[in-house]
């Protein structure tokens, strides 16, 4: 019977290969908060309260047995933007 479901290994040479693609295409590595930023230009989010602009949800899904799920409201602040640099996050909007 055929498994469904990829090994760690699997994913990681994956994501390898997916990377090593995509430098050799020409497109370069950037960090977070440059990705997220030009998804979100600055003044693109809510700054003060009740400006009616939107805010993003971010949440840190952690392996089973690491600790608990985080979650954080990202407005426009660079304050809000510089996490990105150390979690993997999920967003919602």
């Amino acid at each position: 019977m055929r498994r469904n479901t990829k090994t760690m290994y699997e994913w990681r040479k994956a994501y390898r290969d997916k990377e090593e693609l995509m430098l050799e295409r020409g497109f370069p590595e950037v960090s977070p908060h440059e990705f997220y930023r030009d998804l979100f230009p600055e003044g693109s989010l809510q700054s003060a309260e009740h400006d009616g602009k939107g805010n993003l949800i971010a949440t840190q899904i952690r392996p089973s047995g690491k600790g608990r799920t985080k979650q954080w409201v990202v407005d426009d602040s660079s304050d809000n933007f510089l996490f990105f640099e150390e979690k993997i996050v999920v967003l919602y909007w």
